[in-house]
């Protein structure tokens, strides 16, 4: 198992995503924090897409032991609302310009949603749009639907955005689909790319233990902490 990746030579940013496992099935999260803590740390990514952040999530010591380091884009919510799938960038290296975030059917399941902030890079200048996101979950044609319903609403605010700040998008997250499904097609309908397929190395292994790929994390405390394993791609600005 590998024990930390540091940045590919020639790439500008590490992008990661991680369904961390929200606290539904008898799986605390105050004995998984350390384990994730150790594992953004050493993998230092710049920008950290995370899905199923629960409200026992939110209370655990996960995002204060990583406020040091980064900030948090939350997309604002109101009153004793939360986001579940929030978006954090390194601060040394990262301007926070602009953030939102839009949550796709509130009553059929509030998890569901697209977390994005569009950055500032420090050292080079360049401006992009990151996000994080989470689709809806269950198999079945009727439930297909609703994910196509999830990446055409994404697709459109992102879109929106990149052409506002005229920045490119990179994100990810748990689409629970693959890229041979009806959802990944509407994405690629407006011009979305698996970075996948497109990487000169990616890993071959599944995300899911038990999606998007590019590296996989295999050390024994991700596979210990979670159902899904943490992605990230090194990337390269246009």
């Amino acid at each position: 198992m590998s024990q930390g990746i540091e940045l590919t030579s020639g790439a500008e940013l590490r992008v990661m995503a991680s369904n961390i496992w929200g606290e539904y099935f008898g799986n605390p999260a105050v004995e998984r924090e350390d384990a994730f803590l150790a594992i953004f740390k050493r993998y230092s990514p710049d920008v950290l897409a995370l899905q199923e952040v629960c409200r026992k999530w939110w209370a655990s010591k996960l995002i204060p032991g990583l406020s040091e380091e980064y900030g948090v884009v939350d997309g604002n919510p109101k009153g004793n609302d939360f986001n579940y799938t929030p978006l954090l960038y390194k601060k040394s290296r990262l301007e926070l310009v602009d953030s939102g975030w839009v949550r796709y059917h509130a009553k059929l399941d509030r998890s569901k949603c697209v977390t994005w902030g569009v950055f500032k890079d420090k050292v080079t200048g360049k401006v992009f749009c990151s996000y994080s996101t989470h689709y809806w979950y269950k198999g079945g044609p009727e439930h297909d639907y609703i994910r196509t319903v999830n990446a055409e609403v994404m697709s459109k605010c992102l879109l929106e955005v990149s052409k506002k700040y005229n920045c490119p998008v990179v994100g990810g997250g748990d689409f629970n689909c693959n890229i041979s499904s009806d959802a990944f097609a509407v994405l690629r309908s407006f011009g979305f790319e698996s970075a996948q397929e497109i990487a000169d190395v990616a890993s071959p292994e599944c995300s899911h233990h038990g999606d998007p790929r590019e590296h996989v994390i295999l050390d024994q405390d991700a596979l210990d902490a979670s159902d899904h394993s943490p992605i990230f791609a090194d990337i390269v600005l246009m």
